[in-house]
């Protein structure tokens, strides 16, 4: 982790920037049968003539690769989708399983209680946290379509996005758990709303925003290009831990060990907490940790699931 947190300490997870580098390494490490298979299952996307415009033909590969990375997130403004319900959506006939923005498939609320500085997983104060349909869940869902033999290639596409999108996310911390304490006169369980009730000063506003972050602003596929590469020149990445449950798991040890634990004793005005720069440095270290595995997982589990 020293080696990552050295690499990063110039930047500032997962916005754009984050999402389209795990989508630049997993695209560099995949077997080039498999990537060969993925240029042409993305042709079949309905924003792909949008997401490769003004790209020459040689580019567009990775282009629409690394856009599809962050699609999910895109169609929470666009109007031809919405929020799950029964109501169609405006003028939209895609030709996808729906047409829904799934905001909930995004992450898992692991359970923590306790004081920020003592954390535990604690699943008995929501027993149900790990109901479908959940990131764990649909990053297994969206392997089924891709890899069955019945899927539609626009149905393929669909599937596609999201899954190159719920692998970078799982791979986020704060997509693994949310913290509960008691509040209110009746001393009922509340979660912190995936960490946006955690207020900090500055520009990230919240924990949650400040970890989504971490990887900079800056999504040109240049810089991405860059940061890939100095990522994969670096980079000690066990690739015997292919399970979902096991990615969530190292997201929720973390936060219990770091992510909150790490501003405890940060300075606390009015319910507002002043991040230190040296957790934004440890942070930092292990974002660009966590977008490295997630780079090389997604690189499986597409030559597994994209193969077939």
């Amino acid at each position: 982790m020293a080696a990552m947190a050295v690499l990063c300490s110039s930047l500032q997870g997962w916005n754009g920037a984050g999402h389209r580098t795990i989508a630049y390494i997993a695209y560099r490490q995949m077997d080039a049968r498999t990537r060969e298979r993925i240029d042409a299952i993305l042709t079949a996307h309905s924003d792909y003539a949008r997401w490769v415009q003004g790209i020459p033909d040689a580019e567009r590969p990775l282009a629409a690769f690394l856009h599809a990375s962050v699609w999910p997130d895109e169609i929470r403004g666009d109007p031809r989708y919405q929020n799950d319900s029964r109501e169609p959506a405006i003028g939209f006939t895609a030709p996808y399983p729906d047409q829904f923005r799934h905001q909930n498939w995004h992450y898992i609320d692991e359970p923590l209680t306790g004081e920020m500085a003592r954390l535990k997983i604690d699943g008995a104060v929501n027993p149900d946290w790990g109901e479908a349909p959940n990131v764990m869940t649909q990053i297994r869902a969206m392997e089924g379509v891709i890899s069955s033999g019945k899927s539609s290639r626009e149905a393929k596409a669909w599937a596609l996005a999201w899954l190159i999108h719920l692998v970078g996310d799982i791979h986020q911390p704060l997509h693994c758990v949310s913290r509960y304490t008691r509040e209110g006169a009746e001393g009922k369980w509340e979660n912190d709303a995936g960490r946006n009730r955690v207020r900090l000063a500055g520009p990230h506003h919240n924990l949650h925003g400040l970890w989504d972050g971490l990887m900079g602003e800056d999504d040109s596929t240049a810089v991405v290009r860059a940061m890939g590469e100095a990522l994969m020149a670096t980079a000690s990445v066990d690739r015997r831990r292919t399970r979902v449950s096991d990615w969530q798991q190292e997201g929720a040890q973390l936060a219990v060990e770091f992510v909150y634990p790490g501003l405890a004793g940060a300075k606390n005005e009015q319910g507002t907490i002043s991040v230190p720069p040296e957790y934004v440095r440890i942070a930092t270290g292990i974002a660009c940790q966590r977008v490295t595995l997630a780079g090389y997982r997604l690189a499986q589990l597409l030559d597994r699931s994209a193969a077939k």
